[in-house]
């Protein structure tokens, strides 16, 4: 190990993972973690003690807008532990600053640390100016299940931190850490599936990886396996009544439990026959048996179909019995984002 994952009493040690993000020289940091492991609180804290200018992100409006309640934002247990950060609500966004409300300057005194966003509300930040933005912190990528798919929600996301960046490295200026916090709710997520990360994710939980560095993407992918702070919660009423449960996988085991997955194999490619491409995917015919296997390589055959509305509806109408074989179990892929890939194909 590196780098120091958890702190002396158990939470996430985030001086630790920003330094050793900076010695590897990458600026995009994926932590996912169990509940109450401390990244929200850690990361918000790390920020104010180094006197930052940092970048709050939520996913919606709804969610930021639960935060102009002071005791439903997360800097109020800050607060509680001493620290005085005031909140204002401007507009559709608010502000933190690190001091109090003087009644007769009618003004907060203090210095001005976080301005917070909707990843998603892209109107709010359009055209604004983070130039002294210098870190980031996400809260929440990862939505809840109950949660609706926002269309275009990575690239929204990915336009405000182009926003945020702004040409600074053509400018000779360091660019800020961006800190991706989530709970391990589920792969299928939009920014991992836009930057091709669930592979990625489901490698390192195969293999029980703590964390992955990737120098050429500058990014960083950590999963806060075995944390202390999970195991003493083992003991609370909570994990004790929900032990056994997706629930309790993924808030204490950090496990992506909630994900449905239908056959993953490794078969021989020399076994099949393509059949035909369809949006990055090829589906093939064993030579010898009724399997139909779907992998994500274009391999040479004479059906076609472009990655286009069109094409991709004439797909489904004239290869209905896919989906059907699907439903009865008897498709096979060689991985997980090649499932939901053929998922969104049929579905959307």
């Amino acid at each position: 190990m590196k780098f120091k994952m958890f702190d002396k009493n158990g939470y996430c040690n985030i001086p630790e993972i920003v330094r050793y993000a900076k010695d590897q020289g990458v600026n995009y940091v994926w932590l996912v973690g169990g509940r109450g492991t401390g990244k929200t609180y850690g990361a918000l804290k790390y920020a104010i003690d180094n006197k930052l200018h940092f970048l709050f992100v939520k996913r919606t409006q709804d969610d930021l807008n639960k935060l102009k309640v002071p005791q439903d934002n997360p800097i109020h247990d800050l607060n509680n532990d001493g620290y005085k950060i005031a909140i204002e609500s401007m507009g559709k966004n608010f502000y933190f600053y690190n001091g109090v409300w003087d009644d007769e300057k009618g003004a907060y005194v203090g210095e001005g640390a976080a301005i917070g966003v909707s990843a998603c509300a892209t109107k709010s930040s359009r055209g604004r100016s983070f130039v002294d933005v210098d870190f980031v912190i996400y809260d929440e990528f990862i939505p809840e299940q109950s949660e609706k798919r926002i269309r275009g929600e990575a690239n929204t996301t990915l336009n405000l931190f182009e926003t945020v960046n702004r040409n600074r490295h053509l400018q000779g200026r360091e660019e800020p850490i961006y800190l991706m916090l989530a709970n391990s709710m589920s792969l299928k997520n939009a920014l991992y599936e836009e930057l091709n990360l669930i592979d990625i994710a489901e490698y390192m939980e195969e293999r029980r990886r703590s964390y992955h560095v990737i120098k050429e993407r500058a990014m960083m992918m950590i999963h806060l396996y075995d944390s202390p702070i999970s195991e003493k919660k083992k003991a609370g009423s909570l994990y004790k009544m929900t032990a056994g449960t997706k629930f309790y996988d993924m808030s204490i085991g950090n496990a992506f439990s909630f994900e449905q997955k239908g056959n993953i194999r490794r078969f021989p490619l020399s076994e099949f026959r393509a059949v035909c491409n369809v949006g990055g995917l090829t589906f093939m015919e064993h030579k010898n048996s009724p399997i139909i296997y779907v992998v994500d390589k274009i391999i040479k055959t004479k059906r076609v179909y472009l990655d286009t509305e069109i094409e991709l509806s004439r797909f489904r109408v004239e290869n209905p019995d896919y989906w059907s074989r699907y439903i009865f179990n008897e498709l096979y892929f060689n991985k997980y984002s090649t499932e939901l890939r053929f998922k969104d194909i049929y579905m959307n």
